[in-house]
């Protein structure tokens, strides 16, 4: 199962945009990534462009060998930020063109479910509306008024240099 094209989708999101990687094989599968690096996600998006040249013609199913060529191939770029957000991408939509051949869910593929149910949260992080207590207090009421029971927020968002 070789991959024949990779292409890149630069979603705008509510602060930050998030980069999504579909890569298509020769049986007709495609797998979904995804990536986000806030403040360089035009670099996470041409990373992850880059690295799916690197990958064109490989077996879609070889996961660790194609994440450890990359890794190992393009460390020169660094090993952290866009890079590592790009390789994370390819390696996710990998598993899912995996998952997709062999008919099982990705969760199978990596040693079944660990637990039947999870609580979810609100993240507000990236939600400008808050600058006091007050602010915060009827946030978290709305949250909680929609069936939240956890909630994050960051009440520092209107000092951070990247907001």
């Amino acid at each position: 199962m070789r991959i024949t094209n990779v292409k890149t989708y630069l979603v705008e999101g509510v602060k930050y945009n998030w980069t999504l990687v579909k890569i298509e094989t020769d049986a007709g599968i495609h797998g979904w990534g995804e990536a986000t690096n806030w403040p360089g996600s035009p670099l996470v998006e041409a990373a992850c462009q880059h690295v799916g040249q690197f990958i064109l013609g490989q077996d879609a199913r070889r996961i660790d060998f194609l994440w450890t060529k990359i890794y190992r191939d393009m460390n020169w770029l660094g090993q952290a930020g866009p890079l590592l957000s790009a390789i994370s991408a390819v390696d996710i939509a990998l598993w899912d063109i995996k998952g997709k051949a062999l008919g099982a869910p990705v969760y199978e593929l990596l040693g079944g479910a660990y637990r039947r149910r999870i609580q979810l949260y609100a993240n507000y992080w990236f939600i400008d509306g808050g600058h006091d207590a007050d602010d915060y207090a009827r946030q978290a009421r709305e949250v909680v008024a929609q069936g939240f029971t956890a909630l994050k927020f960051d009440p520092f968002a209107h000092v951070h240099y990247w907001y």
